[in-house]
């Protein structure tokens, strides 16, 4: 006996639903992994979304082949699937009794088959718990949702989980020691101890050489007198080193002697010879004239030229704090002869 032909519009109706069930728990468990690897994703700040929707797909493919497998459409299942709807054991005892060609056997196919013509197809049509297809329609909405929420956030439209779980939480607030100190030959101009808040600027300083030194560098190899510590993310203690003009001068004569320190960046100190040598319009050196960068000597003429143009420049500048300018001003008047 042919099941498939002898009763086709039920074989199909079986066969659908098999079909329906397999593609209902495939994509059930599939929406599922979906969701947890989109929202992991997000939470982790994983950029490359796709790799769900890939897991997603294949994932399907073999989970639908499994289940297919178990729900497919045999004699025996068909037989079974039919006596549920209330035959009384007949098909699947006309099943067991196919291949019996006793009288009693041809009687029970007889009506069995005479029961089975009279039921409707649409009575195989498939039930799905209730509590089933609520779990379904969860695990699809969160599964598309965590995977729009990951695509976004690799794409910087919304914020990773990560951010957005330090902004909901309150995080306790960092601060770092910030200390300038000078060595002897100077000062340092400015707030000497500072706490600074994680992330964010220190107030300004400069060093400034006394009467007869020079700034060298600052203890941590900066080489501008002036600075400004940006975005602190750790404690910092640095000094500032000064020598004399002579110490300095000597150092640039044995330049080989291995405690030379490095000679600034931004240029040496020219040595002018004595008057009536060399070039006439050279000025004699003296070292009591002002050293504004603590590297370069200007001369006496210089100064002003310099000091006006700092002028200048700080009334123009109308994002320099108050502070700033009132320490570079400072820095000009302690220079001065």
């Amino acid at each position: 006996m042919n099941y498939q032909k002898d009763f086709k519009n039920l074989y199909n109706a079986f066969l659908k639903n098999a079909i329906k069930k397999s593609l209902f728990y495939s994509l059930f468990i599939s929406f599922a992994v979906l969701f947890v690897i989109s929202f992991t994703f997000w939470i982790v700040d994983v950029k490359q979304f796709w790799i769900a929707f890939i897991v997603f797909g294949a994932l399907e493919a073999i989970l639908f082949s499994v289940f297919f497998y178990f729900f497919r459409p045999t004699d025996k299942k068909f037989a079974k699937e039919l006596d549920s709807l209330g035959l009384e054991q007949r098909v699947i005892t006309m099943y067991e009794y196919q291949d019996d060609d006793s009288l009693m056997a041809k009687v029970q196919r007889e009506n069995a088959i005479e029961h089975i013509n009279r039921f409707d197809s649409k009575l195989l049509k498939l039930v799905i718990p209730v509590i089933l297809l609520a779990f379904m329609i969860s695990a699809c909405v969160l599964g598309v949702s965590a995977s729009t929420v990951s695509v976004l956030s690799a794409t910087g439209v919304i914020k990773s989980g990560r951010d957005t779980i330090i902004d909901i939480i309150p995080q306790e607030d960092v601060y770092y020691s910030v200390t300038y100190t000078a060595k002897k030959g100077g000062i340092i101009e400015g707030e000497l101890t500072q706490t600074i808040k994680e992330g964010e600027d220190a107030s300004p300083v400069i060093a400034i050489a006394s009467h007869g030194y020079i700034f060298v560098t600052w203890s941590d190899g900066v080489r501008d007198p002036y600075r400004l510590d940006l975005g602190v993310n750790k404690t910092i203690d640095v000094f500032a080193s000064f020598i004399t003009i002579d110490e300095y001068m000597e150092l640039m004569k044995n330049p080989g002697e291995p405690e030379v320190p490095e000679e600034p960046a931004m240029g040496n100190i020219p040595i002018p010879k004595d008057e009536g040598e060399g070039d006439p319009t050279m000025q004699r050196y003296d070292e009591n004239a002002q050293i504004i960068d603590g590297e370069t000597y200007y001369g006496e003429s210089v100064f002003d030229e310099y000091q006006a143009d700092m002028i200048e420049t700080l009334a123009q500048d109308t994002e320099m704090s108050t502070n700033t300018k009132k320490i570079i001003n400072d820095y000009f008047d302690t220079i001065e002869k």
